[in-house]
């Protein structure tokens, strides 16, 4: 990425569209993706998830959310690789959230934190079009079997290092340095 940005030659061709939400995010991270400027992107969204009351509101986000993951879809077949192919070709989606919320509503209606929240990836390397993972009767994280990615009830939820190692060895990237310890989920790799 750094020889391809060295190798621009006008401080215009670093213009990346408009940041100003998360469409513009979106069109951005295309754009650095498409010109090899950045093999890694992030699209964040304000605090308008973190809802205490009124949970009403979270389907109009969830609309949006999925009206603008719908495009990025789009934009990563459609948008060519800078080693040819299209995006969508070596591009893995994660979509989480940093806490998960309460599966019981709070006496107004909304739901607190909670310890244990859900991701959702796809692209290419990943075994996709199931859940890996559950919850119990107590809605606690039921973990799984990092081999085959079968429920592993002895095992508690999915750990945050254990996704990272995973995604970082998805990015050809041995995780043992920069996570020790953390285990890969061998099992939802293609």
């Amino acid at each position: 990425a750094v020889e391809r940005a060295e190798a621009l030659t006008a401080l215009e061709d670093l213009a990346l569209p408009s940041f100003a939400d998360r469409r513009g995010q979106i069109d951005a991270a295309l754009t650095a993706l498409a010109r090899g400027l950045s093999r890694c992107v992030t699209v964040s969204d304000d605090f308008a998830w973190d809802t205490h009351s009124n949970n009403e509101a979270l389907a109009y986000l969830f609309d949006e959310l999925f009206r603008d993951l719908d495009a990025l879809l789009d934009g990563l077949t459609t948008t060519p690789s800078p080693d040819g192919g299209t995006l969508a070709d070596d591009t893995i989606v994660v979509v989480l959230s940093e806490m998960g919320r309460t599966p019981a509503f709070n006496a107004t209606g909304g739901r607190d934190h909670w310890p244990f929240t859900s991701a959702m990836l796809f692209g290419p390397g990943l075994r996709t079009g199931r859940t890996f993972g559950a919850f119990d009767a107590g809605y606690l994280g039921v973990g799984v079997d990092p081999r085959t990615a079968e429920l592993d009830p002895s095992r508690v939820g999915i750990d945050a290092k254990s996704l990272g190692a995973t995604l970082l060895a998805l990015g050809d990237v041995d995780p043992s340095p920069l996570l020790p310890g953390a285990v890969i989920l061998e099992g939802i790799l293609a």
